[in-house]
């Protein structure tokens, strides 16, 4: 098992490595288009059975997806991963099956950082705030580095009663930002939470020289 654990983070890392190599290498990031899922236009006002309602709070910023009849059930927050979604697609297919549902940018909206990096988990209680889930059970779904949010969010935040993961991680990784320096993720309290740098490690020295 402890084998397999470490096969398993080195594959991670080595998947890592290769991007950031590749990225700086070549220059993707400027050759491909990146989607803005920030323009409100592209989002519908309502949905088969409810209604959607953009807010901004803080460094809140998602869609509120309120069905006509909601079922008896906790309130879910949706997140997306590192392409900087809100996971909007995934939110109403839940709120179809009567749920209430929270589709959450965690950056590049225009009240939050830019990046993937250094962001502040302070943007989670804005969030509860503005749907007065303070002190309320919610679940959380999230994919990839959502997954990892989701999975720190526990530390800090007792509202999180339930999570459903899509490729989580057990470790969190530096930010994933290839034109400023990439630091922890995650920022609680002005501290940066430990990360592993994946700039430092055998393969990607291997790969410079």
């Amino acid at each position: 098992m402890f084998i397999a654990a470490i096969l398993i983070l080195v594959l991670v890392i080595t998947l890592f490595s290769l991007r950031f190599y590749n990225v700086n290498k070549y220059n993707v990031s400027d050759m491909q288009e990146t989607e803005n899922y920030h323009d409100l236009s592209d989002y519908p006002e309502q949905f088969s059975y409810g209604t959607v309602r953009y807010f901004k709070n803080g460094m809140a910023s998602g869609f509120h997806l309120q069905p006509d009849t909601p079922i008896a059930a906790e309130p879910i927050v949706v997140f997306g991963g590192s392409e900087g979604s809100s996971n909007f697609p995934l939110a109403e297919q839940i709120s179809e099956q009567g749920y209430e549902v929270y589709s959450l940018f965690f950056f590049g909206a225009d009240n939050q950082v830019d990046t993937l990096n250094k962001i502040l988990l302070e943007f989670f209680q804005d969030f509860l705030d503005e749907a007065e889930l303070n002190n309320e059970d919610i679940t959380i779904i999230g994919g990839s580095k959502g997954a990892e949010l989701a999975l720190v969010l526990t530390n800090y935040y007792n509202e999180v009663h339930h999570l459903v993961l899509y490729t989580p991680s057990s470790y969190i990784y530096q930010g994933l930002v290839f034109n400023e320096e990439a630091r922890s993720s995650w920022i609680w309290e002005d501290t940066e939470m430990l990360y592993i740098d994946i700039t430092h490690n055998p393969v990607s020295l291997l790969l410079s020289n």
